[in-house]
């Protein structure tokens, strides 16, 4: 699969998920809960990243070739690239709102993320892209509201 083709075939914005090989039996049962609840949503392909903390090629490549045998996903390898600066990736605008948010109040902080993210994948898709692509940390709530909220909305 080519992601070309899956852009051109597509008749809606698609909707994609990363996934990083676990590292620790812990992390493992957090990365199948999570592939649990993503794959439920039924994205276009997922991706899974080679090298990710640390971890091994053999345990990327395994992933993959779970997430197509047990899940019939398409899968795509991804090989990270790094080098920009936190100050080069964060706009002024979302540290100005995270830092009017209060220190001690962690939802509050994550439902700033997750509303900032919908906005986000709101004027993306208001300007033509072909699809979203979310890079999960092997958590799902966060992407899980981020995904219903558009499909709420009409937008995927």
């Amino acid at each position: 699969m080519r992601l070309i083709e899956v852009w051109e075939s597509a008749t809606k914005p698609t909707i994609s998920f990363e996934f990083f090989p676990a590292r620790t039996e812990k992390a493992e049962g957090n990365l199948k809960k999570t592939i649990d609840k993503l794959a439920a949503l039924n994205p276009d392909f997922v991706s899974v990243t080679f090298g990710a903390g640390g971890s091994t090629r053999e345990g990327s490549l395994e992933l993959v070739r779970s997430l197509k045998r047990d899940r019939g996903l398409e899968v795509v390898a991804y090989f990270a690239g790094y080098g920009l600066a936190p100050e080069e990736i964060v706009s002024v605008e979302v540290r100005q709102g995270i830092a009017a948010l209060p220190k001690d109040d962690k939802k509050a902080l994550v439902d700033f993320g997750i509303e900032f993210a919908l906005e986000q994948c709101r004027e993306l898709l208001k300007a033509g892209v072909p699809g979203l692509h979310f890079y999960t940390m092997d958590r799902s709530k966060s992407t899980v509201a981020i995904v219903n909220g558009l499909k709420h909305q009409g937008l995927i």
